[in-house]
């Protein structure tokens, strides 16, 4: 025969078993929820979309339907909320201005640049790189005559052959942008993808994947 202190670990459900690790604050016991009865137990979730960054609350009850002194749990039902919100990640690259991608061009033969943004895998310039376009722009534009490469670099996540075509469009994305925007002149930008053939960082963190998705001006 199971002592009646043990039934309820006989009948335990792991979906309960992560409260046994959050050491909730309640006047009970985490007990309350990792020691439930899986016939008690009732969750519901729900997400509110925001400019700022969406919302998700999840919402779990359990309901006690006797009082079991052993868990600190009275007779009722309890309710536990988690409540995650979203922010928009921080963009911390620098962008280059056009005294700066001078100077570079100068001494070092090429500039690379931040600040132009696509989605994962895809070539579509977002509206927040204008800034950066902008500046690629005047560059050319107080320098008439000059010719350049656009080459589109990334990092290694997908391997050589996604990254090698996928920095060619993104470069081509570059340069059709600055033609169509800002009235580039036709033929004095080329485009090029490498992939991650030649990385400023380790691909193996984060911090480096960030680094290695650039591109770069090289005078033809």
């Amino acid at each position: 025969m199971i002592p009646e202190n043990d039934i309820a670990v006989a009948k335990w459900t792991y979906y309960l078993a992560p409260f046994g690790d959050m050491k909730l604050r309640t006047s009970r016991s985490y007990y309350i929820f990792y020691a439930a009865g899986k016939d008690g137990i009732r969750v519901a979730s729900a997400k509110k979309s925001r400019p700022e960054g969406d919302v998700y609350v999840y919402l779990t009850v359990v309901e006690w339907g006797e009082n079991r002194d052993v868990y600190k749990a009275k007779r009722g039902a309890y309710a536990a909320v988690d409540i995650i919100e979203t922010c928009p990640m921080l963009q911390k690259m620098v962008m280059v201005t056009v005294d700066q991608m001078s100077r570079s061009i100068a001494s070092t033969g090429r500039v690379s640049f931040y600040g132009i943004y696509f989605d994962t895998n895809r070539s579509e310039i977002k509206p927040a790189s204008k800034p950066a376009l902008g500046e690629i722009a005047r560059l050319l534009k107080s320098r008439p005559g000059m010719k350049l490469h656009v080459v589109g670099r990334s990092d290694s996540v997908g391997g050589y052959e996604l990254n090698i075509a996928l920095s060619k469009r993104r470069a081509d994305a570059v340069i059709t942008a600055l033609q169509e925007e800002y009235s580039i002149a036709v033929g004095s930008l080329l485009s090029n993808g490498v992939a991650y053939l030649a990385p400023v960082a380790p691909n193996a963190t984060d911090a480096g994947k960030a680094k290695n998705r650039r591109g770069e001006l090289v005078p033809r």
